[in-house]
């Protein structure tokens, strides 16, 4: 099956996606395969903020062939799609018994194609389909097990989009350089490998490498954070610490004071002599805040599936549920992630109920970026960091 796309031909990125080992399934595992990526590649794409349905997808069984429409560019793809893609399959799998667990392979490739009578025609399907098929991307996943995806590009989106720093968030050491080569189809050409949630480095230092995450969601330290953060930090002790003084010196005075004598109260009141009644208004159980104005700040939750919330920032998971797109919240800190996903590279602590108390991963956040847009601000530098 394919959705409609673009008529005539024309140069846009296409991707091409393969399950691994798809044919080792029995008749029913294969369906439920099929189902289950398929949602896995249209989350990730919603969470990502990239309009796949837009382009043409055209299923292969074990994958899709897609062609992105005309704004999606190439770093759009490895920034933001691949990130995305691997977190959605990381949390899939996580939910499956290990030989129904999901691994991908997947080509990244920009060039001409046209729409034909049978699917896309052109120079860059045919690429896609040799790289992703290539022997050179299977022994690359099959070398990180504990990876459920190894993507592949041309040598022109590595030099102009990687390689050329286009993107910060893309780090070129972080790909590795082949060559595939397939004498029987006459195919022979220089690509790029990275494997993201592999370990690269000697085994005394060793780090995780999730491409298209920035810097600050891979580490968390107190020299990584910037200037402003920093200011807020050193800010929130002072205040806390002067709080302390301030209720101490309170309690002292009212210790040494000495009491005093009450003298004749009034009379019986000539109105009443009930006792006076408060009258309390109802509170509403949505999305208010319970934290004193000025102590937390308002955050807008930008993903579209919903901001998942935890019971820590060790990714305990919560009842609280997840927070619906564009619902404004306040959050009192920024906690470090050490939970071990990788797509999240700090949490919220939240102060709105329904999710009081939950944290949310901070990258999930437009933080003051609009809404809807492909904002690169990951952590709001106004939060400060929980003590």
């Amino acid at each position: 099956m394919a959705t409609k796309g673009e008529e005539g031909r024309v140069s846009r990125v296409h991707t091409d996606s393969d399950l691994v080992k798809y044919s080792h399934r029995k008749f029913g595992g294969q369906r439920m395969a099929q189902q289950t990526f398929k949602a896995v590649q249209d989350r990730a794409a919603a969470h990502a903020r990239l309009p796949k349905d837009a382009g043409w997808t055209q299923q292969k069984g074990d994958g899709e062939l897609v062609r992105w429409p005309r704004d999606t560019e190439a770093f759009h793809v490895l920034a933001h799609y691949v990130p995305a893609l691997y977190d959605e399959l990381m949390s899939t799998n996580q939910s499956l018994v290990p030989e129904e667990q999901l691994r991908v392979r997947m080509s990244v490739v920009f060039g001409p194609s046209e729409i034909g009578t049978l699917g896309l025609i052109g120079d860059a399907p045919n690429m896609a389909g040799r790289l992703v098929d290539s022997k050179e991307v299977r022994e690359a996943i099959e070398a990180a097990p504990g990876s459920p995806l190894a993507v592949i590009i041309d040598d022109s989106v590595y030099r102009n989009v990687v390689k050329s720093g286009l993107v910060s968030n893309l780090d070129a050491s972080e790909y590795q350089r082949v060559e595939v080569d397939i004498p029987e189809k006459g195919f022979r050409e220089v690509a790029w490998i990275v494997v993201p949630g592999r370990t690269t480095g000697s085994s005394t230092s060793k780090k995780s490498v999730v491409p298209g995450l920035p810097r600050e969601k891979r580490t968390w330290s107190w020299t990584s954070w910037s200037t402003v953060v920093k200011g807020a930090v050193i800010t929130a002790v002072a205040t806390v610490l002067a709080g302390v003084i301030t209720g101490t010196a309170m309690i002292i005075a009212a210790i040494a004071k000495p009491p005093i004598t009450p003298g004749p109260g009034p009379g019986p009141s000539t109105s009443s002599s009930a006792p006076a009644t408060v009258s309390v208004a109802p509170t509403t159980p949505t999305a208010t805040t319970s934290s004193v104005p000025g102590t937390t700040w308002e955050e807008i939750a930008a993903n579209r599936n919903g901001t998942p919330t935890f019971a820590d920032a060790m990714g305990k998971s919560s009842t609280a549920g997840k927070i619906p797109f564009g619902t404004k919240v306040r959050v009192s800190c920024v906690a470090p992630n050490l939970s071990g996903m990788k797509s999240v590279n700090a949490f919220y602590r939240v102060e709105t109920a329904p999710w009081q108390g939950t944290y949310a991963p901070a990258n999930t956040f437009a933080n003051g970026d609009e809404l809807g847009s492909s904002g690169q601000t990951d952590v709001d530098p106004a939060v400060p960091a929980c003590g």
